[in-house]
């Protein structure tokens, strides 16, 4: 309302009421009184105070010293932020926020003096490698402002700001399992998940293996936890099971090769041992098999996400080469049909 910059182009006003001020007798003004103010630029340049990233929900938070112009959205260069890593500033320590596919301005909806921008599930799981929560190198993450990403209300653009440290609050969303697919050819069940799976123990603190296969099991029959422990102490030779429950402890991931980054993913490849393979192919509605329906279960402590909390209990009903959707009430926990590669 300011005819100054940022402003609707016309002066404002000062209106004092009676009994608005007094005199050093303690005399109060009388009258209605209307001036015209004289305005001073707003000349200050927001500065960025702060900044905090939930790992869960992959959304950065930045606080500025005052209102930035955050509508529309598309007013926040996103390509000026970069998040990265204290303890490794190589080709994998930054994150352009800004880059291809990168992240955009999601809350505030209007201006405000902090506002979020949503990371990408690439994004997410590369911060939280290099963080100081569990799944991370325990060194923190920091983020570099560069000039002229934000605004505030007066088009004052920030100035350059580097290393503002972030505030981190750990991943504490259990990963699920959305789908599978088994390849019988090769041997492959690949698993597709609500974010990124970890493959890759070695950079983290925490040494528990990111698989647990004698977790997982495949079956074309509804069974109990019980004809799964019997499974994995005698594979194939437990009365009634050869042919109705193959335990997968002994399946491993493809092995990695080069960074996290090119191994993690929201899709993971388990290979079968030949065993298991074959087995499967017996049990299954391809040729060779028995024509039945088949599962894969996942208990509890399977699958790894980029943090040390395991899958939750999902199992995937197998039929044909489609893939359904619709979710059903199993043992206490959801199953839906999911794809088999003859």
């Amino acid at each position: 309302m300011s005819g100054v910059k940022g402003g609707d182009g016309t002066t404002a006003f000062m209106n004092f009421g009676p009994g608005s001020f007094q005199d050093i007798a303690g005399n109060l003004n009388s009258n209605f009184v209307s001036v015209l103010l004289t305005e001073i630029p707003d000349t200050r340049p927001p500065t960025v105070i702060g900044s905090e990233l939930f790992y869960g929900s992959g959304l950065l938070y930045i606080h500025f010293s005052e209102t930035v112009d955050v509508t529309p959205t598309t007013n926040v260069n996103v390509s000026g932020f970069f998040i990265s890593n204290e303890t490794n500033l190589d080709d994998q320590g930054t994150i352009h926020v800004g880059g291809p596919d990168g992240g955009y301005v999601t809350i505030p909806i209007y201006d405000n003096s902090t506002f979020s921008i949503t990371l990408t599930e690439n994004q997410r799981a590369q911060a939280v490698r290099m963080s100081g929560t569990p799944g991370g190198d325990i060194g923190n993450i920091i983020l570099d402002v560069m000039a002229g990403s934000v605004f505030d209300l007066a088009g004052n653009p920030n100035e350059l700001f580097f290393h503002v440290v972030i505030i981190e609050h750990e991943d504490n969303v259990n990963p699920l399992v959305l789908h599978t697919r088994l390849n019988l050819s090769m041997g492959w069940l690949v698993v597709t998940g609500s974010e990124t799976l970890d493959v890759t123990p070695t950079i983290h603190v925490d040494t528990r293996p990111p698989l647990n296969a004698s977790r997982i099991a495949l079956a074309n029959a509804r069974y109990t936890d019980v004809a799964m422990q019997q499974e994995l102490t005698q594979p194939g030779s437990t009365t009634g099971l050869a042919n109705e429950l193959i335990n997968l402890q002994g399946a491993e991931y493809i092995p990695c090769v080069g960074y996290p980054a090119d191994c993690d993913a929201v899709e993971v490849t388990i290979v079968l041992t030949e065993l298991q393979r074959s087995r499967a192919i017996a049990m299954s509605n391809t040729p060779g098999g028995d024509g039945g329906q088949m599962t894969v279960t996942f208990l509890e402590g399977a699958l790894r996400g980029r943090l040390v909390i395991s899958v939750t209990f999902w199992t995937c009903h197998c039929l044909g080469n489609v893939i359904f959707l619709d979710l059903v009430t199993f043992f206490g926990g959801p199953f839906f049909l999911c794809s088999l590669d003859p």
